[in-house]
């Protein structure tokens, strides 16, 4: 008989199994097996992060937080060192009082072995820096100052203002003193836990007028001329005049120039430097109390130092033209031959018929709009990256005219008064807007100043008037036409006599009303030297103070009747 190998090796291998779950000794006693299962442990840390205040609103108030590394928490147990405690993981707790404190933290965890289940960390609650500061603001008009204390945590303020009669308990507030003068204002602040600090600062305000001036040029070659235009201001809080001006010059010859308000003299001046050379120019200003204050600036002449400032206007503009004119301006200002330092900067300025700035501009080669009627003086100042300056003016280099104009006729002209007479105003025919205003001032002292361009007025005086219009547009731009001696006026007459070829009178007895008087020769009178029989009729008629005489001619020769 066959057997199978494979029956046979799975029954060994059930056999052997059986053997080692249950085995049974030779001697018929139970063996006993036992089985081992092993379990892994977790392994957490702890920290904590711990902070006390830092400013007076918190400086006791400690912020506390626990963490676990690796595990769950079960309980979290905080100890302030100060007896007080908490089992929350995090939060924040405020001291009494300050001092030194143990802060622990102990933590206990059922899932995970802990390298250390309690933490603590030493803090020190403490105040805070107490330091006493403070902003304090000088009026530039009056003696007044704005005080306000910057004291961190200051509970209380105490302030004085150093002239002895001054004082304040607020944080902050305006003071006014009496008198100019330098002070000391002292802020004494107090802290919550009673602790002082003390801020200091002197102020002055001072009794002197305050010099200053301004020039046309700064550098140049020799001989320079400069423009010198003081430009100090009188005290503020004195309001005391200036009344003397003392220029100095520094050169060889210790030149000098006083302009005193009462002699009615300029304070402004002019000098030309001669030689080369670096020139203190000093103005020292005294006002009417006698104070007095001095502001210095450096003139420098060298032939080579000194960049060359000049400028021209584009070609495709004009200097000349109507309002509003737009000029572009060209730099053609040359560097040092001697340095050959670049020009870095350059500054135009723009004045009007009474030396006013009437504007200005950084840029190298500018655009200007004029828009306002007048001639105009450019000035140009190039400086060099050493700092060197040059200037180049052009004056009355452009002019400009508006695009306004009108005119006025009366009628009549002249007559015995009460005269009546009627204006009329003709707009410019290339204005180019509309005007809207018409001021006539009718030399009398009367005035009609409004939107009527014909209106009526009635001289009550003998006498000849000058009469003036102003009209103004809508871009509030003026035009003034005058007619000087234009109105004549004669006082009323009593009698007019009108003597005719050949004898004819009429006599006006009549003064305030318009009337015809007429008078006829006897027939057969000879006329201008015609033939015939002739007769003629005259007609003097007056209207409102003037006459106008008709003449009628009737001849036998022309058949005329």
């Amino acid at each position: 008989m066959k057997i199978n190998r494979t029956c046979v090796l799975f029954i060994f291998i059930a056999l052997s199994v059986a053997l080692l779950i249950s085995p049974a000794a030779a001697d018929g006693n139970e063996t006993e097996t036992n089985t081992t299962v092993t379990n892994t442990t977790v392994t957490s840390t702890i920290s904590i992060d711990i902070s006390a205040g830092a400013t007076w609103d918190n400086y006791l108030r400690l912020t506390y937080s626990g963490s676990i590394d690796g595990g769950t928490a079960d309980s979290w147990e905080w100890n302030f060192g100060d007896g007080n405690s908490s089992s929350t993981q995090s939060g924040t707790y405020t001291y009494s009082e300050t001092g030194t404190y143990t802060v622990s933290l102990r933590v206990t965890s059922s899932d995970s072995e802990l390298t250390d289940d309690t933490l603590s960390q030493v803090i020190v609650i403490s105040e805070p820096d107490f330091d006493a500061s403070a902003d304090i603001e000088m009026s530039e008009t009056s003696l007044l100052i704005d005080y306000e204390s910057t004291t961190e945590g200051a509970i209380s303020w105490t302030w004085d203002f150093g002239d002895d009669e001054g004082t304040s308990a607020y944080k902050s507030g305006s003071y006014t003193y009496d008198d100019t003068g330098t002070y000391q204002v002292t802020l004494t602040a107090t802290s919550p836990a009673g602790d002082t600090d003390t801020y200091t600062e002197s102020i002055t305000f001072s009794a002197a007028p305050e010099a200053y001036f301004t020039v046309d040029n700064t550098t140049g070659s020799a001989p320079l001329y400069v423009e010198f235009t003081d430009d100090s201001d009188e005290n503020p809080y004195t309001d005391a005049d200036i009344v003397e001006w003392y220029w100095e010059f520094d050169d060889d010859d210790n030149s000098y120039y006083r302009a005193e308000e009462e002699d009615d003299d300029d304070p402004d001046t002019s000098f030309t430097f001669d030689e080369e050379g670096t020139y203190t120019v000093t103005l020292t200003v005294t006002d009417e109390n006698g104070e007095e204050d001095t502001y210095e600036m450096d003139i420098v002449v060298d032939d080579d130092a000194a960049p060359e400032a000049d400028f021209s206007v584009d070609d495709d503009y004009d200097t000349k033209g109507s309002a509003p004119l737009t000029v572009a301006f060209i730099d053609e200002s040359d560097e040092s031959d001697d340095t050959d330092a670049d020009i870095i900067a350059w500054y135009w300025a723009i004045y009007d018929e009474d030396g006013d700035k009437y504007d200005y501009s950084t840029a190298q080669n500018p655009e200007f709009t004029f828009e306002d009627e007048g001639t105009y003086t450019v000035t140009l100042r190039v400086t060099d990256e050493n700092g060197i300056s040059d200037t180049e003016t052009k004056k009355n280099y452009i002019e400009v005219t508006l695009e306004l104009s009108a005119t006025f006729t009366a009628s009549p002209t002249a007559g015995y008064k009460p005269l009546t007479v009627n204006f009329y105003a003709t707009d410019g025919s290339d204005n180019e807007y509309d005007i809207e205003y018409y001021y006539w001032y009718f030399g009398d002292g009367l005035t009609n100043l409004g939107s009527d361009d014909s209106p009526s007025h009635t001289y009550t005086s003998a006498g000849t008037y000058d009469v003036k219009l102003i009209v103004i547009d809508e871009e509030d731009n003026r035009y003034t036409c005058e007619r000087d001696g234009y109105i004549v006026v004669s006082a009323a007459n009593t009698a007019t006599t009108v003597t005719a070829t050949p004898t004819a009178t009429a006599t006006r007895t009549k003064e305030d009303t318009d009337e015809t008087v007429m008078a006829a020769p006897s027939a057969g009178t000879k006329i201008f030297g015609l033939p015939g029989t002739e007769y003629f009729r005259t007609e003097i008629t007056r209207y409102h103070g003037f006459y106008r005489e008709y003449i009628r001619l009737i001849t036998g020769v022309f058949g005329i009747k």
